[in-house]
């Protein structure tokens, strides 16, 4: 007795505290952005629907937090449509008394345990409507949005299905005129058949067909008639069984649709690691590594490429080290790549390692990498012995059409290799793009305009001189940058996109007309 006492004051002292330590603000409005993660538009949205649902007689309230510290969601969202009284407080036996959904958003970003959550909670004018298949489901519609970092639009799909549930109770009309994100208007129902039925019925049609013929038990079972005793037993059984089978088997197809999107999942944890191992292997400890095995004979250890420019947040893949010694013995060399097998694991590619002679004499071969070396660069040890090194114009122009050609007919392999692969066509947009801003910054050299640090600018003017659509590059950018990933869905339109657009930059190229190179910009010093 005295233990049940115990646990249930322990209970309602720790259900206190979690609402102690969790403090619900004031409302704001219809949206209260308590998470800042809402853009004005959206919330200028947002609050159109809202005010369409309060005319017709409900009322939705969207709120995000930026954590939940320990409490459940569905606890929080019910305690907020509790304190702010969210709901037309109408006559009883009004059918829109308590009318009202609150909408609660937790960003997994600033979730205390990295958990997102989206909730629908429901007052009990709206519990025969919004149901919670119908919740899960509107939540599931946004998934895309959230997964993308777009709260916005993942915030107007969910109040807007809502909406659409208010409308369909109530008889009014939603405003047409506002513009919701894809996905956010529900398709309109399929008269007919349903699909699973049919499945159903052909799934029985089979398993009958293979016990004896009776497939004249079939309507008897579907319609649910049938007598008791033994019989009826044994026809219950039947049934039952294949209920069991055809529910394993809608587990399996389940798999199958989600498989792709684990496997896409899986790629992507598997790159952050691969880009956090990179990150402990820094350029300050390959230098370290490159002395031990030259001394006094290397001169200089540079970073070039995406990686010099601070604006990029470049992946190891981009890290270019050009590394220039006195001689390069092969003793020397074998050492070389013992000291940067580290450098190597974690993704980087390997130095690009010249002796001086070499250095000196080889402008001609690569004028489009002396370009960029010459024109932005962070020294990492030493100094580049650039005096007396000049690009010629037309050597780069046409070291920068035939890279630019090269890397478009890789591409298309790229493409064919990897068929109608959604994330393989993703990973190769991503990794192909460093190469193509390289391009790009050749190509206005060549013109004698010099190249913007920021990727992002490169692209506006690379697009601008040759007219090209910079939106598919500028879109792989920001999912390279993390800022908005690209989704299965819109894969195909960016790569075709793409392709496009760098076959419009080799026609470009072909024709162009070389003029002085730009002055290059100051050394960018090492701050690692």
């Amino acid at each position: 007795m005295w233990s049940s006492f115990l646990s249930l004051v322990l209970a309602v002292s720790l259900q206190q505290g979690l609402q102690q330590g969790l403090q619900i603000p004031a409302p704001t409005g219809y949206v209260n952005d308590f998470a800042n993660v809402l853009s004005a538009q959206s919330r200028s949205r947002i609050t159109q629907i809202a005010e369409n649902v309060r005319a017709g007689g409900g009322e939705i309230v969207v709120v995000t937090l930026p954590d939940l510290e320990g409490r459940d969601v569905s606890d929080v969202a019910l305690q907020i449509g509790r304190q702010w009284q969210v709901g037309p407080q109408g006559e009883i036996g009004d059918r829109s008394r308590n009318a009202g959904a609150v909408i609660l958003i937790v960003p997994k970003e600033s979730s205390s345990d990295g958990r997102g959550r989206c909730w629908v909670s429901t007052g009990r004018g709206t519990e025969g409507f919004l149901i919670d298949s119908d919740v899960a489901s509107i939540c599931r519609a946004a998934t895309p949005y959230f997964q993308a970092l777009d709260y916005g639009a993942g915030a107007t799909v969910v109040a807007y299905r809502v909406a659409e549930e208010f409308a369909g109770e109530f008889g009014f009309a939603l405003d047409t005129t506002i513009a919701v994100p894809p996905g956010a208007r529900r398709a309109p129902e399929q008269r007919g058949i349903p699909i699973g039925s049919l499945l159903f019925f052909v799934f029985m049609i089979i398993i009958f067909s293979r016990r004896g013929g009776r497939l004249w038990l079939i309507p008897f079972l579907m319609s649910g008639g049938g007598g008791g005793g033994r019989h009826g037993r044994r026809r219950f059984r039947r049934w039952w069984r294949l209920r069991r089978r055809w529910r394993v088997w809608r587990r399996r197809l389940w798999w199958l649709r989600r498989r792709r999107w684990i496997r896409w999942w899986w790629r992507r944890i598997q790159l952050v690691t691969r880009i956090k191992g990179a990150n402990l292997v820094t350029a300050t400890a390959l230098v370290k590594e490159l002395l031990e095995v030259f001394g006094d004979g290397l001169r200089t250890v540079a970073l070039y490429g995406s990686a010099a420019s601070a604006a990029d947040g470049a992946r190891p893949a981009d890290q270019h080290v050009l590394v220039i010694v006195d001689s390069l013995p092969l003793d020397r060399l074998t050492d070389a790549g013992a000291h940067v097998r580290k450098w190597l694991e974690a993704g980087h590619p390997a130095p690009l390692i010249l002796t001086v002679a070499e250095w000196r004499s080889s402008s001609d071969i690569f004028p489009m990498e002396y370009a960029d070396i010459l024109a932005q660069r962070q020294e990492l040890h030493g100094k580049l012995p650039a005096d007396g090194i000049v690009v010629q114009p037309q050597e780069l122009r046409v070291a920068v059409e035939r890279e630019a050609m090269g890397k478009l007919l890789q591409l298309r392999r790229g493409v064919i290799a990897a068929g109608y692969d959604a994330e393989r066509r993703t990973e190769l947009l991503a990794s192909s793009l460093s190469t193509f801003l390289a391009i790009f910054r050749g190509g206005l050299r060549t013109i004698g305009i010099r190249p913007d640090s920021d990727p992002a600018g490169t692209i506006r003017e690379i697009g601008f001189r040759a007219e090209l659509d910079v939106a598919p590059f500028q879109r792989v950018l920001d999912h390279k940058r993390d800022t908005v990933l690209l989704l299965p869905a819109e894969v195909n339109a960016v790569l075709a996109g793409y392709l496009a657009s760098l076959e419009r930059l080799v026609a470009w190229l072909d024709q162009l007309v070389p003029t002085e190179l730009p002055a290059p910009r100051p050394t960018t010093p090492h701050t690692g």
